[in-house]
C-alpha cells in the first residue's frame, strides 16, 4: 500500500515510523503547511518527498496506477520485495493527523480522489461533520478512525471474554483517564485551545478512546446521557481539562467516564467491567494488562500481528484497503462514540 502523512504532529510522528517499519506500506510523502516540520517526519520515516497541502500532493499523485512524476524510492526504506512495481505509480491511501474540523472537507477531497483515509480520531469535532463522514462510506469508500485501543492485546482479550459471556451479564463500566498535560500542548491559542475546532478538549480528545471499548462491551445505543465538564487548570481555554459524564444503553449497562488532563502524576487509563459472574479491570495502553476478580479470562493476542497497537490498526487498515479484512472501526462504527460524547457535551453545556 502506498500512504502518505497528512498533518505531521505528535501522532502523525509515530504513523509515519511505524508505516516505515511495516514492509508492505510504502510512505510515499509527507504533508504539512509547516515545511520543517514535514521534513523532519520525513527524514525520520525514510521518505524524500514533501508537501504543504493536500491539494499538492493530489497535483502529482492520483490514485494507485494513475500518478504523475511520482518521487524517487526512500533513502532508507524497509524491505519492500512485497510491493509489486504496479503498486508505487500512484497513492493508495491517506492518514490524517490534522484539526479535528478539518477531518471532514480533507475526507471527502481524499475520497473524491479515489483515496481510502485512516483518519485520526474522533471521527469530527461536530456530530453533524461526523455523520457527513459515516455517509461518504455509503458510496463505498473505506474510511477508517484510529481508534487503536480496539488492536489492544489485553483489550482484544477483555471484549472477547465479554462476548463470549465469561463475565456473564454486564451492570455496569467505569473509566478512568488520569492524564496529565502542559500548557504546550495548548500552545499559543492553537487549535487544541479552541472549542470551534477542536470540538471539546479531554472527553473528546482522550475519553473517547475509553468511551469507544465502554460501548464496544456494553453494546445497544446510548439512552441516556449526563456530564459535567470544567476547566480547571488551563483557564485560558475554551475546552474541559475535566469531565465526568454518566451514560446508560438501551442493553441497561451503566457507564461512568472521568477523563482528565490536569491528574498529577499521571498514571495509566482504566476500564472497569463489573458482570453477573466477575469483573476485569483493564490497566493501560502502556504495559497494558488485565487484573481479572471472580473469573478467569485467557490473555490472546490480536490476530493483527504487528508492534505496539498503533502499528496493528496501521496494518489492519493496510489489510482493509488491499482487500484482505475489515478494519475493526470504519467510520460509522466511530459514529456510536461520537454520538454519546455529543450527548454528554450537551448535557455538561
Amino acid at each position: 500500500m502506498n500512504l502518505a502523512i497528512v498533518g505531521c504532529g505528535d501522532v502523525g510522528f509515530y504513523v509515519a515510523r511505524l508505516a516505515w517499519l511495516n514492509r508492505k506500506i510504502r510512505l510515499v510523502a509527507c504533508v504539512d503547511p509547516d515545511p520543517e516540520r514535514a521534513a523532519y517526519v520525513a527524514k525520520k520515516s525514510g521518505c524524500r518527498t514533501t508537501y504543504r497541502n493536500l491539494d499538492e500532493l493530489l497535483e502529482v499523485h492520483g490514485a494507485a496506477g494513475t500518478a504523475t512524476n511520482a518521487p524517487a524510492a526512500p533513502a532508507a526504506a524497509p524491505d519492500t520485495d512485497s510491493i509489486t512495481p504496479a503498486s508505487i505509480r500512484g497513492l493508495d491511501a491517506v492518514y490524517l493527523g490534522v484539526p479535528h474540523d478539518l477531518h471532514l472537507p480533507l475526507v471527502r477531497q481524499a475520497t473524491e480522489a479515489g483515496l481510502a483515509v485512516l483518519c485520526e480520531k474522533p471521527l469530527a469535532h461536530t456530530l453533524e461533520d461526523a455523520a457527513e463522514i459515516a455517509r461518504i462510506c455509503e458510496s463505498g469508500a473505506k474510511i477508517g478512525i484510529n481508534y487503536q485501543y480496539r488492536y489492544d492485546h489485553a483489550i482484544y482479550s477483555l471484549t472477547e471474554a465479554v462476548q463470549n459471556g465469561t463475565l456473564g451479564d454486564i451492570r455496569y463500566i467505569r473509566c478512568n483517564v488520569p492524564w496529565c498535560r502542559t500548557a504546550d500542548y495548548f500552545g499559543d491559542g492553537g487549535w487544541h485551545a479552541q472549542q470551534k475546532r477542536a470540538g471539546g478538549g479531554t472527553l473528546i480528545t482522550q475519553g473517547s478512546h475509553l468511551l469507544d471499548i465502554a460501548l464496544l462491551c456494553a453494546g445497544g445505543t446510548v439512552t441516556h446521557a449526563s456530564g459535567q465538564s470544567f476547566t480547571e487548570v488551563f483557564t485560558a481555554t475554551d475546552v474541559d481539562d475535566l469531565f465526568f459524564g454518566f451514560l446508560e444503553t438501551s442493553t441497561g449497562v451503566k457507564i461512568q467516564i472521568c477523563s482528565s488532563m490536569v491528574a498529577y502524576p499521571e498514571q495509566p487509563v482504566s476500564i472497569e467491567v463489573y458482570g453477573t459472574r466477575g469483573t476485569v479491570t483493564y490497566l493501560g495502553p502502556e504495559k497494558s494488562r488485565l487484573v481479572c476478580s471472580g473469573v478467569k479470562v485467557r490473555r490472546r493476542k490480536h490476530p493483527v500481528r504487528f508492534y505496539h497497537a498503533l502499528g496493528r490498526s496501521i496494518e489492519g487498515f493496510r489489510r482493509w484497503v488491499s482487500g484482505d479484512d475489515e478494519y475493526a472501526c470504519p467510520a460509522p462504527e466511530a459514529l456510536k462514540v461520537m454520538t454519546a460524547v455529543d450527548m454528554l457535551y450537551k448535557s455538561a453545556g
